[in-house]
């Protein structure tokens, strides 16, 4: 089973849940940024209440919508995301040190933007699918 992704907007949309984008994030869906935000800011209810996108912008462990996403940042603040779900552990990675994290590591699927990394999976004889996110067509 492929992971279902395409292009939206400024980002890919992952499974019809998760946005991966990097400036306009989109209440509808999970909205994963891809560089690293302002220190962790806890919505109080009422905010809540305000119909505001929900986004993850911080390295950390998150569960939502039955996805376990877990968030590690590089030293210059990208995002690197992994994201097991309906049995399926897929990696986001924009820089070889998330690779460095045993549980991406365990990825069945590699999502990237830069070639660098399919090169570093390679060489790591990491297993699984790799797909070059700027090859897709909108």
């Amino acid at each position: 089973m492929a992971v279902n992704i395409q292009k939206h907007n400024d980002g890919y949309l992952m499974e019809g849940l998760m946005y991966i984008c990097s400036s306009k994030p989109d209440k509808k869906y999970v909205n994963l940024m891809v560089t690293k935000g302002e220190d962790m800011n806890y919505a109080t209810e009422k905010e809540k209440e305000k119909d505001e996108p929900f986004i993850i912008d911080y390295p950390g462990e998150y569960d939502k919508d039955n996805v376990t996403i877990k968030v590690v940042a590089d030293k210059g603040g990208a995002l690197n995301y992994l994201l097991k779900y309906n049995n399926q552990i897929v990696a986001f990675v924009q820089s070889a040190s998330a690779l460095d994290d045993e549980d991406f590591t365990a990825a069945k699927y590699w999502l990237y933007t830069d070639p660098f990394i399919a090169k570093t999976i390679d060489k790591m004889e990491l297993e699984g699918e790799k797909m070059d996110l700027t090859k897709l067509e909108a």
